[in-house]
Formats: C-alpha cells, sequence, structure tokens
C-alpha cells in the first residue's frame, strides 16, 4: 500500500513538472508584448493598396526616410496622423502631420490639405523613447490566435536599428502598448499646439521608464503556478466533456478547448498574468462552448453533464484563477 502511495505521488509529481515545462518551454519561444508584423504590399487587398498609396503620398510629405522613431495613427471616426521623430543639425525634430479630413473617405485627394507642425525635442527623451520603441518592435511576431475588428484604432510602430523595423497594433489593451501610445499622443498634441520646443513631462519619463522594464523582466513562479492549475484542469475534465458529446459535436468542442489552450498560453507570453484578460479570453471560449452544448441538448442522458451551463467545465477555469 505505501508503494503504491508513493507511484501515486511519484506521477502525480512527473505530470506537474512536466506541464511545468511544456509551459516554459511555451512562453521562451513567444516574445514578450509583441506587435504584428506589418503585411507587404503582396499580402493586402487591392482596396488597401489603393487607401496606403494614397495615405503615404499625402501624410509623408517632407518626412525623412530614416526616422529615429516612427507612430503612424489611423483611428476610427479621426484623421489620420503620423508623428516622428527625426536627426536635423542641431539635434532633433519631432514632426507632426496630418490632414484636413480623411483621406480613407475622400476620393479627390487633391482636395485634402496637408498640416503640418515641427518642434524641437532633446536627445533624452529622443533616447528614451527609441530605447521602448525599439523593444517593442524587437519582439514583434505573427499572431496565434484569430481576432476580427470593426471600429478602433491602428498602430504602426517603426525604429531606426539598422533599417527602419515596425510592427502594428489595433485597438491594444495591454498596459504597454497603451502607456507607450498615450505618451506619445501628449507630445503630439503639445507639436500641434506649434510648441517650439516639447519635452516628455517627469510622469511620462517614469511610465516609459515603467514600461521599459516591465519589458525586461520576467515571469514569477506564482505566475507559472496558474498555468499549471489550467492545464491540469483541462487534461483533467475534457476527456468526460468528450464523452457526453455526440461524434459530430466532438471535434469542434476539442478545437475550442485547444485554442482555449493555445490563447491563453500565448497570452501568458507575451503579457504574463493577467487574471481580468484570462478569463475575458476563457469567457469567449464558453459562450461557443455554450452554444455547442445547446445543440447537442437532444443526446445528453447524464445528469451531471445536464448541469453543465451552470457549472461547466470554462467556468471551473476562471474559479481556479481565483
Amino acid at each position: 500500500m505505501l508503494l503504491f502511495n508513493n507511484y501515486e505521488i511519484f506521477m502525480k509529481n512527473l505530470r506537474k513538472n512536466i506541464i511545468f515545462i511544456i509551459v516554459i518551454f511555451f512562453t521562451l519561444s513567444i516574445k514578450s508584448q509583441s506587435l504584428e508584423p506589418n503585411n507587404s504590399i503582396f499580402e493586402i487587398f487591392d482596396f488597401q493598396f489603393e487607401y496606403y498609396s494614397k495615405l503615404r503620398t499625402k501624410l509623408f510629405k517632407n518626412l525623412a526616410d530614416n526616422p529615429k522613431i516612427r507612430l503612424v495613427i489611423n483611428e476610427s471616426f479621426s484623421l489620420e496622423s503620423v508623428f516622428q521623430i527625426e536627426k536635423s543639425e542641431n539635434g532633433y525634430v519631432a514632426k507632426v502631420n496630418t490632414v484636413n479630413k480623411s483621406v480613407y473617405y475622400t476620393k479627390d485627394l487633391d482636395s485634402v490639405s496637408l498640416i503640418e507642425f515641427n518642434s524641437k525635442i532633446n536627445s533624452s527623451d529622443v533616447e528614451l523613447l527609441s530605447k521602448v520603441y525599439q523593444k517593442i518592435i524587437a519582439n514583434t511576431h505573427h499572431r496565434y490566435t484569430n481576432m476580427i475588428g470593426l471600429d478602433g484604432g491602428t498602430y504602426n510602430f517603426s525604429v531606426w536599428d539598422f533599417g527602419l523595423k515596425s510592427g502594428v497594433v489595433w485597438s491594444p489593451n495591454d498596459s504597454v502598448h497603451k502607456s507607450v501610445i498615450d505618451v506619445t499622443k501628449i507630445l503630439i498634441k503639445d507639436i500641434s499646439s506649434n510648441r517650439k520646443n516639447v519635452s516628455l513631462s517627469s510622469k511620462n519619463r517614469k511610465t516609459l521608464l515603467k514600461v521599459y522594464q516591465k519589458l525586461n523582466e520576467g515571469k514569477k513562479i506564482q505566475d507559472y503556478n496558474v498555468m499549471i492549475k489550467i492545464k491540469e484542469n483541462l487534461e483533467a475534465n475534457k476527456q468526460y466533456y468528450f464523452s457526453k458529446t455526440s461524434e459530430d459535436k466532438r471535434e469542434k468542442l476539442e478545437e475550442i478547448l485547444i485554442d482555449c489552450e493555445r490563447e491563453l498560453l500565448i497570452e501568458f507570453a507575451v503579457s504574463g498574468y493577467n487574471k481580468q484578460r484570462f478569463i475575458d479570453i476563457i469567457n469567449y471560449r464558453k459562450q461557443l462552448f455554450e452554444g455547442i452544448m445547446d445543440e447537442s441538448f437532444d443526446s445528453l442522458v447524464d445528469e451531471k453533464f445536464l448541469s453543465v451551463l451552470e457549472d461547466n467545465f470554462f467556468i471551473k477555469l476562471i474559479k481556479s484563477l481565483n
């Protein structure tokens, strides 16, 4: 009996160690806080090619091709704009180009007027901004999950690092990208007020330094433990649900569970553990799961399984985060 108990403990610890190793290798393979690479002209739709060509022609006039940093802002129901910092004879100049009406909604490009603003900016602020932009862009990778959005904002980051490197993000809700965009927008507002000189406030410098520190910090052991709990929950429960689901629905259910696990791992890898973000991811998969269960109720005979909508697998996942 003692030998059997020891074997059970050994196998339980072995499974946990294997899960821990899987989580670590997965998170090491994905860089932190990542943008998505820009598509080339060969991947975009014709209407995008036409729009981006018009936008570049109008918006990038009098801008250097080798900026220190650049942020192109394209928000729904707002005018397009670009912010960039360039080297000048006497230091650095921060530029903002915008338009009097939207390029996207205007057929006649000649009727769109360019509005330009220039301000001097000190080298220490430029170096801090460049360091943060460079770190964010260095972590760019393709998305592993599908995301569809309508209204919102697209933000195209660029930095000069042995050539111009860039990445794009749509309507970010993470603290890193949102903070950097907010700080940059404050500079844009100051430059657009025709100030001769602009600078980062003490508060905004602290924000950028905090972002840079966050981009460089490692994961905490407690965060890995959360991922282990999620993985264990998945492994412990999914076979029961598979056994109670009709064969034609089982494949869809398995896909939902795999996607949920993968997205949680990716979120952990790119942003660390954020409880609310994890709950949002699980809730989205929960809705898909409940849709399948609604379609499958005729074939369900197990009373325990009939309560899945009240205390289903995904609700248990959320409870495991507490």
